[in-house]
């Protein structure tokens, strides 16, 4: 096949339906030898974080010398950006390759008369096969909506299994409540490997304890934050312990300081200061550092050569698509693909940090799915204006024009637009020049609105 066959090829697969569980990818995986298992593997679940945490840990690993494979979903801007080496997007040649081996074990599959595999299966066998076929020397999983029963956790023993920040997310698949949602993301935790998790409330913090003591599992847990100085003397956190963080805002490019003390009993790096730099805007990245520093500790624990220079260069290279991204100067324009109730808190303390003496303008589209009125009611009473929209191209997707009756619970300033474009110039013109317009909501649609603002510079 070439590339256009082999999109194709996926694109056909969704008509299949799906069946719940693991057997299709397992299926799938026995055709092409369990490439899996032959790998190296940091998996990542969680609701928040998971994003920025991996682009941390593979940018630190990039650093120190690596090959390093990530796959990531759902893809932003670019269907091939959630298959990357050294952060490459596979080539078209690349995919078409390793979609044909997949698509030649299929077959046998179907010969055989087994359940076919989903989209999201083919991909994620896909991401497995070309890490291996690369020799990659690690790879970095994110799971795609859940942990125990995603199609990306057949992976026997992970170097080590990473739990970003939980909440009530994707409630329709994995729970109604936070407990049942953690049990699933936990999922991942493996018997003798170690899990490294974000500080949790406390309903996910006790599951994810007793997933660990079951499987017999070291876990590293990131300590409280508080007392967190920024520069314009606003108090956010500081970690208790022996990690302390010390965020200092640059007005001039927005870029966040984070000085970083932790004391490392068993490794060679100790009594150190890191002098961490990152250019991802939010305050919750100083919940997504130590996460990645203290999973990149477990590896170097497990023989990678990882030093001072690399997590300090990582932090400060890293960079994610879609997540506070600043895609236009005049006005400020962003793109957040934040869409459920964790996401919104985080969101509110970045933009009241950062926004709250400029005129705010909103564009929202959401999933139906998605608990987006929690989401409305934390984030809808700081914006001057809100727009509303339907994501395109998403069966999931919630009619704009009924977004706007739950918005306009929260802001009387709102109304809806019937397409993307008009929904941008719209916001532009909401906002004037002094002004923010920030765009966020569903992932889905965030890549056509960066290719409209971009089509506006010429």
């Amino acid at each position: 096949m070439n590339y256009e066959e082999s999109r194709k090829y996926i694109q056909d697969a969704s008509s299949r339906g799906s069946v719940l569980g693991l057997d299709n990818i397992v299926n799938l995986m026995n055709k092409l030898g369990n490439v899996q298992d032959r790998l190296k593997v940091v998996h990542i679940a969680g609701t928040n974080g998971k994003g920025s945490t991996s682009a941390y840990i593979t940018q630190i690993l990039i650093e120190a010398g690596y090959t390093v494979g990530r796959y990531t979903s759902p893809a932003v801007f670019d269907y091939m950006e959630m298959f990357t080496i050294n952060n490459i997007n596979i080539s078209e040649d690349e995919y078409a390759v390793n979609m044909t081996i997949i698509k030649n074990a299929i077959d046998e599959m179907e010969a055989e008369q087994m359940t076919l595999p989903t989209p999201f299966e083919i991909e994620t066998a896909l991401a497995y096969l070309y890490f291996y076929r690369n020799k990659c020397d690690i790879a970095i999983i994110e799971t795609g909506m859940g942990g125990r029963l995603d199609a990306t956790n057949i992976v026997k023993s992970p170097l080590v299994s990473v739990l970003t920040s939980i909440s009530k997310d994707h409630s329709r698949f994995l729970g109604e409540t936070l407990e049942e949602i953690t049990f699933n993301k936990a999922g991942i935790i493996k018997k003798n490997c170690p899990v490294v998790s974000a500080i949790q409330c406390d309903e996910a913090a006790k599951v994810i304890k007793e997933e660990a003591i079951k499987n017999n599992s070291k876990l590293i847990v990131c300590n409280e934050l508080q007392n967190v100085r920024f520069n314009n003397d606003k108090t956010y956190g500081r970690y208790v312990g022996s990690i302390a963080f010390n965020n200092i805002l640059d007005n001039t490019d927005e870029k966040v300081l984070n000085k970083i003390n932790r004391k490392y009993e068993e490794n060679e790096i100790k009594n150190n200061e890191f002098n961490v730099e990152t250019s991802m805007l939010g305050t919750f990245q100083i919940h997504n550092i130590p996460t990645a520093i203290e999973t990149v500790l477990v590896l170097k624990s497990e023989g990678f050569f990882i030093y001072k220079e690399n997590i300090e260069n990582g932090i400060k290279n890293a960079a994610i698509c879609g997540r506070c991204e600043r895609i236009n100067d005049t006005p400020a324009i962003y793109i957040d693909g934040g869409h459920n109730p964790g996401a919104a808190f985080n969101l509110k303390n970045t933009l009241e940090m950062y926004f709250t003496n400029r005129k705010l303008v909103y564009i929202i589209g959401v999933l139906a799915d998605k608990d987006y009125v929690t989401v409305l009611s934390v984030t809808g009473g700081l914006a001057n204006h809100i727009i509303t929209v339907t994501p395109p191209d998403n069966a999931r997707a919630l009619d704009g024009r009924e977004l706007l009756k739950t918005v306009l619970k929260y802001n009387t300033s709102a109304e809806y637009a019937d397409d993307l474009e008009k929904a941008v110039n719209r916001g532009i013109e909401c906002a004037g020049d002094d002004g923010v317009l920030f765009v966020f909501g569903s992932l889905s649609y965030l890549g056509r609105i960066k290719e409209i603002v971009r089509s506006k510079k010429g």
